[in-house]
């Protein structure tokens, strides 16, 4: 397994916008997306990175930081910003990887891209969706679960601020998958130092992503 850290310069990120790519010779690649302070080194990005590589799938992890200017702004701007930094990564990943399938997986700011422009493309068709505490208040986000055809696991817990009832029996169909934790908040922890609840929580949710991938 080799783990590469790597950076693409464009014109908007003159400094770049570094990636990490864990690389097991897979023939699938899952690209993630984190949220505002929510990175790769917490509990569900962390286990969800074990289960994939457990599953013989590589697995992209896509490093950005946005200040808060840019948070205040319509959902419109962010994906716009957030899109103009994932898209040469996802190039660079498979200008010098050949990949047959890919997975996206995506939770509260990620999960914008992933529902309003990913989603969309045709190339990605087959591929997919995995939406953390999506941010369904958001009807751009929403609209883009919605009329979306692509497989879903969508999870959320009932005590998250996006949690809402209406919009996720809207969102029910065969291919989408919803799991609500009961009691889990928008970093899908349960109770507020409760942590047998919280790690068996974190353990279902693996495990819907385990059966999910396969």
């Amino acid at each position: 397994m080799n783990i590469l850290k790597k950076t693409v310069l464009t014109k908007e990120r003159p400094n770049g916008i570094s990636y990490t790519h864990i690389e097991a010779g897979a023939s699938k690649v899952c690209f993630m997306f984190s949220g505002v302070g929510y990175k790769y080194d917490h509990p569900l990005f962390y286990f969800a990175t074990m289960t994939m590589l457990n599953n013989k799938i590589d697995v992209v992890q896509v490093h950005y930081n946005y200040d808060e200017d840019l948070l205040r702004k319509p959902i419109y701007n962010i994906a716009e910003a957030m899109i103009s930094d994932i898209d040469p990564v996802i190039k660079d990943v498979f200008h010098t990887n050949k990949y047959d399938q890919s997975i996206f997986l995506g939770k509260s700011l990620g999960t914008i891209p992933l529902s309003t422009h990913i989603i969309r493309r045709k190339a990605y068709l087959n591929s997919k969706m995995i939406v953390l505490t999506p941010l369904i208040k958001s009807d751009e986000v929403f609209t883009g679960l919605h009329d979306s055809s692509h497989s879903h696991l969508l999870v959320i817990g009932d005590n998250d601020p996006h949690y809402l009832p209406n919009k996720l029996n809207e969102l029910e169909r065969e291919n989408m998958i919803i799991e609500v934790v009961k009691g889990g908040d928008h970093a899908l922890n349960v109770g507020e130092f409760d942590v047998q609840q919280s790690l068996s929580s974190c353990a279902v949710i693996m495990e819907k992503i385990d059966r999910f991938v396969k």
